[in-house]
């Protein structure tokens, strides 16, 4: 299923690849792999390893500088500065953040949604609600911070603290304010923090303001979160996909597919072994960037899987590049007592059906033990626990054992970020793709 892309694509994929072999301290291993220019450059790119968060690391972010680029000068002069992206120890690294690249990914990747082209300008205001630890500014001393320090040139960060179950009544009632008082043309969130907002709203009858968009980023959009966000707003909303390393990557267009950002960006597709899915569209995402001079990535794992569509198959009549459905994190898999692997996205589904959650975290502790973690909006839950686990064993399978907790809040992790589904048993995750 291999879509058009335009001629410069290729060109672009030849740049990226020959600059990081013959160019680059941390792709010097990879030289003697190239087949070289007398194949296609999809098989070139196939001859080549995966690069991992563990390989920019052990090599440090002055190894992914092309030769000739001076990373001091550049600091200095303020073309790029050093980053630390969210999460765990072993998920944080260090890189180069080039922020002419990132917005002209950016700007690229509006195209992919006409309504969102229309409106976004690069200057438009902007209220942004993320764990500050992805975006913002920290609330270090517990108390809300004034507005005055949470403006930066025409974003406004509307959530300062860490640890969403330190919300309160007042925090909420002052995101509503800010919004009228800001009036903003965009409104990016993470769906889990916008949900919870929302759910506020929706339980105390609330009026907030519309802004002409909602953009969802920083993490799967559940379709549980949808639910509630949509209830609370009417503006149109769009997901955008990417991530600090890769840039912009996929834009969701107005019909609800994700189009591929093909001036910003190449991506491969690993797909899964047949043990684990009986689908040959299915797999991890590796993405090589364009365009970025100062920081070479190749191949990049983001962690993510991707099922792709047919060609030409959107109603919105976009076919260049991959057109996909993001399927959520390969971590956040987890597995029915067949083996196969159980997608976020299949997950999400499922627990659809149950319209009384608000919020859900699937643990498996076993393979074939579950604990379903869940936020209920029913003043009761007499019920609820037994409906749950029957649609679960629907997934799973019928001997599935599947336990139901009803939480307050789902708490999320540390890098700030909500995980709909783990396992607590480690998973060889490179052993599920080809």
């Amino acid at each position: 299923m291999c879509p058009k892309f335009p001629p410069e694509y290729y060109t672009n994929c030849r740049k990226s690849l020959e600059t990081a072999i013959s160019r680059v301290a941390a792709y010097k291993s990879w030289r003697v792999l190239d087949p070289g220019s007398e194949c296609s450059i999809d098989e070139r790119y196939a001859a080549m390893p995966m690069l991992t968060k563990a390989d920019i690391r052990h090599h440090g972010y002055a190894g992914f500088v092309p030769s000739g680029r001076d990373c001091r000068n550049g600091i200095k002069k303020n073309h790029i500065e050093l980053v630390k992206t969210s999460g765990t120890t072993d998920e944080q690294v260090t890189l180069i953040w080039n922020q002419d690249w990132w917005d002209a990914s950016e700007r690229a990747s509006w195209k992919l949604h006409s309504y969102v082209r229309r409106i976004s300008t690069g200057r438009q205001r902007e209220a942004l609600l993320a764990s500050p630890i992805s975006v913002g500014v920290i609330s270090w001393s517990g108390r809300m911070l004034s507005m005055k320090k949470r403006r930066l040139w025409h974003y406004l960060f509307l959530n300062e603290f860490i640890d969403a179950a330190d919300w309160t009544d007042a925090l909420f009632d002052r995101m509503i304010h800010e919004l009228a008082l800001f009036c903003p043309v965009v409104l990016e969130a993470n769906p889990a923090l916008l949900a919870r907002l929302a759910w506020y709203i929706n339980r105390n009858g609330r009026k907030v303001f519309n802004p002409k968009l909602i953009v969802l980023t920083y993490e799967f959009p559940s379709r549980v979160h949808l639910r509630q966000i949509r209830k609370a707003f009417s503006s149109p909303i769009a997901s955008s996909y990417g991530s600090t390393e890769s840039g912009y990557v996929f834009m969701q267009c107005e019909k609800g597919n994700f189009h591929q950002n093909v001036d910003f960006c190449r991506v491969d597709i690993q797909q899964f072994r047949n043990e684990y899915t009986g689908k040959r569209n299915v797999g991890r995402l590796l993405v090589t960037t364009f365009r970025n001079k100062w920081f070479s990535i190749v191949r990049f794992n983001v962690g993510d899987v991707a099922r792709i569509l047919k060609p030409g198959s959107c109603p919105c009549g976009r076919s260049s590049g991959y057109t996909a459905v993001i399927e959520g994190r390969v971590c956040d898999i987890t597995f029915k007592l067949n083996g196969q692997a159980v997608t976020v996205d299949q997950l999400d589904k499922v627990v659809n059906k149950l319209t009384w959650v608000l919020e859900y975290q699937l643990e498996q502790n076993s393979a074939s033990t579950y604990l379903l973690r869940v936020v209920s909006c029913m003043s009761s839950c007499v019920g609820l626990a037994e409906e749950a686990i029957r649609v679960l064993k629907r997934l799973y399978g019928r001997g599935a054992g599947i336990k139901v907790k009803f939480e307050r809040i789902i708490i999320p992790e540390v890098s700030g970020k909500h995980r709909l589904a783990k396992t607590s048993f480690p998973v060889d995750s490179d052993s599920m793709f080809e």
